[in-house]
């Protein structure tokens, strides 16, 4: 059974983040990543710009096998883990290899989350989480007139096929299931900041709905929603969030088998030896001490690059202020530091958001004890550094923010 001082599962970037923080600080220990994709580290960020094709394949790819091989990394590409067992460091993956190792990072990311609808008419439907995903859907749009497009979700992914699809002259129709978009984060003038952005840009809103019936209807789809819409579709674009990929250890799961790993301010799971960062680690935050998952890219090489300085014996705190922003049609979006939903934390409150009417500025400030958490911004670019401020010294949103009306 081949054995490693550090062998981390996920090849994404806090997998590859960690990696190269340990070999920087341990030039001899021998050190394995496992891989369910069969790619070598790619931005998962640039996916959406490559689509529309602003970027190409080769700005998209950040790693080759050289790098690998020049770190001492030893890469076990296309191979997914289907069992772990921390008590005895030993892992199984779905080629029957057998691994352990002194000291394990989960850093195993995260998949869409199933939808009942996808196997129906799997060439119409389409997710947006990996590589080939992109290819995927680069592949559809560039091979056809524009068509009619339904998004349904009420994420940054519904922003991301949005843009795509309108880049490519399609017709778009969103369908998000609770009462507005993004209802944890804005109120109704930051709903009617994007759903105005949305009309003016031919895009239909239909919210508090969802997805009865889907059937196939020659080259498209035929759509019927659960209070009696009709939509046809050539293109659906499915955006519902993230399972956490643990299903080869659910008893790790804080709601198995698709919750996050509890970790503490190291990152270190309730198991000695093992670790865990990126999308899959639910982590103490810093500046507002509320639990909270990650699921930006930043957030996540900052995780492992902490991981990897803790998994070679230097003891440090992750306390990174989360950040997580697009442009979206032509305006910022941005998500800063601990910002909702807080209904697990009676001591967390909202602000009346910076709402200016004529700039199309709007941010909507989270108080935790009256200091501020974090805040969503549309447009909000010139309080983003203050933002930061605010959160690393525990400021009160008074000191930061003036109403504007």
């Amino acid at each position: 059974m081949p054995s490693f001082e550090y062998l981390i599962i996920g090849g994404g970037i806090a997998g590859v983040s960690a990696a190269e923080t340990i070999r920087q600080k341990d030039k001899l220990g021998s050190l394995g990543l496992i891989s369910g994709e069969p790619h070598f580290l790619y931005s998962r960020v640039l996916l959406p710009e490559f689509i529309r094709g602003e970027v190409e394949l080769e700005k998209v790819m950040l790693r080759s096998a050289d790098d690998y091989k020049k770190n001492g990394i030893e890469i076990f590409l296309g191979e997914s883990v289907e069992n772990f067992d921390p008590a005895r460091m030993i892992l199984t993956t779905d080629k029957g290899r057998k691994l352990t190792a002194k000291k394990i990072l989960i850093s195993s990311g995260g998949r869409p989350k199933p939808w009942n609808f996808e196997t129906l008419s799997p060439e119409n439907i389409f997710r947006l989480q990996t590589l080939d995903d992109a290819l995927k859907i680069k592949k559809f749009l560039s091979g056809r007139s524009a068509g009619n497009a339904l998004v349904v979700g009420g994420g940054f992914m519904a922003l991301e096929f949005i843009e795509i699809l309108f880049k490519y002259g399609w017709s778009v129709k969103l369908l998000v299931a609770e009462k507005y978009f993004w209802p944890d984060y804005l109120d109704d003038a930051g709903f009617g900041i994007l759903s105005g952005l949305w009309a003016k840009n031919g895009v239909e809103t239909i919210t508090g709905d969802e997805v009865a019936e889907i059937k196939k209807d020659g080259h498209s789809v035929s759509v019927k929603t659960k209070k009696g819409k009709n939509l046809n579709a050539d293109f659906i674009g499915v955006g519902i969030g993230l399972d956490r990929n643990l299903k080869f250890s659910p008893h790790l799961a804080v709601k198995p088998p698709s919750g996050g790993v509890e970790v503490n301010e190291y990152l270190e799971t309730k198991f000695p030896s093992v670790w865990a960062a990126g999308d899959v680690a639910i982590y103490p935050d810093f500046f507002s001490g509320r639990r909270r998952s990650g699921g930006n890219w930043s957030g996540a090489f900052m995780q492992g690059r902490t991981a990897g300085l803790n998994m070679v014996s230097e003891k440090t705190i992750f306390k990174t202020i989360s950040a997580y922003s697009i442009s979206h049609l032509g305006q910022a979006v941005a998500l800063v530091g601990d910002a909702g939903p807080f209904s697990d934390d009676a001591n967390i409150k909202t602000s009346v958001p910076v709402f200016d009417k004529e700039k199309r500025e709007y941010v909507k400030i989270f108080k935790k004890d009256g200091q501020i958490a974090g805040a969503v911004m549309i447009n909000g670019q010139e309080f983003l550094g203050a933002t930061n401020q605010a959160i690393m010294n525990k400021w009160d949103a008074s000191n930061v923010f003036k109403k504007n009306t």
